[in-house]
């Protein structure tokens, strides 16, 4: 059987002018699985007349459902979306937002202004120009046994803790303006090295400042951003001691800024190497 809307009122009309109320519209198909879908709204136009707040169709333009509030039309969010996908009001992910094909855009702000757009390219979000994403920590790694890690750019603004005495080496990502990852020694280096590398063709540049053990006079230790490509504390002379601190952060695709605190014993040297 098939409802117009011009039937539909009536029926409501009729029910009221009975006596009888409808709280609530029941579709009840008559199988648990049903040859065919138990409810069908054909898709149409946006309608013409005159809405109330909670009327219902189905857009055949954006093929989605859409309702009026009562001030405006609004579009149901589909689950998923063969094209573009645009929202005029707040979006809270509770979940996974994924940008699953190369190319896609994510775009905040009007258009006409200064938009941030977030483009997905290999597995890179990358930020155009001037703008940025601020996020709360998303994350903290600890690491309880020698071996290595690559870090990803998804993994941006955690903080990742040396937590064993034989060492750990982390590889920060190739360089893309804005990541940003802070390292804490939790646990002093003493069968081998702490370890921070950037990839192929990245460099460190900046100043970390050295406390020594006999005059506690603080010494400032560079990287030049271009040759030093690595931060090693063996424990001893160049750092690598529980409560050392440092924070890099990319400026550009080949320079990550750094700065932080270490602590030294003996004869001490600079953290930074060119291999």
């Amino acid at each position: 059987m098939a409802l117009s809307t011009t039937n539909m009122r009536g029926l409501r009309n009729w029910a009221s002018k009975v006596g009888h109320a409808l709280p609530k519209l029941v579709i009840w198909p008559q199988d648990v699985t049903p040859v065919n879908a138990p409810l069908h709204i054909r898709p149409t136009e946006v309608p013409t007349g005159t809405m109330v707040a909670g009327d219902f169709w189905y857009d055949d333009d954006n093929n989605t459902l859409a309702f009026y509030d009562g001030t405006n039309n609004v579009e149901l969010v589909k689950t998923s979306s063969p094209g573009d996908l645009t929202i005029t009001d707040d979006l809270n992910v509770g979940d996974d937002l994924n940008l699953t094909s190369t190319g896609a855009i994510i775009t905040i702000g009007p258009a006409a202004t200064d938009p941030v757009i977030i483009t997905q390219s290999a597995n890179v979000l990358t930020l155009s120009a001037g703008d940025k994403i601020v996020a709360p920590l998303m994350g903290f790694g600890v690491e309880t046994g020698g071996g290595a890690a690559t870090l990803t750019p998804a993994q941006s603004g955690g903080v990742f803790a040396f937590n064993a005495a034989a060492g750990f080496l982390y590889t920060l990502p190739a360089a893309v303006a804005g990541l940003t990852y802070t390292f804490i020694v939790t646990t002093t280096a003493t069968s081998s090295v702490h370890r921070v590398a950037c990839a192929s063709g990245d460099f460190l540049l900046g100043t970390i400042l050295q406390g020594s053990d006999g005059t506690f006079v603080a010494t400032a230790r560079s990287a030049n951003g271009t040759t030093h490509l690595a931060w090693e504390g063996d424990g001893s002379t160049t750092g690598g001691i529980i409560g050392d601190w440092f924070t890099v952060a990319a400026i550009s695709g080949t320079q990550w800024l750094i700065w932080g605190f270490n602590t030294a014993t003996g004869t001490e040297a600079t953290p930074f190497k060119t291999s």
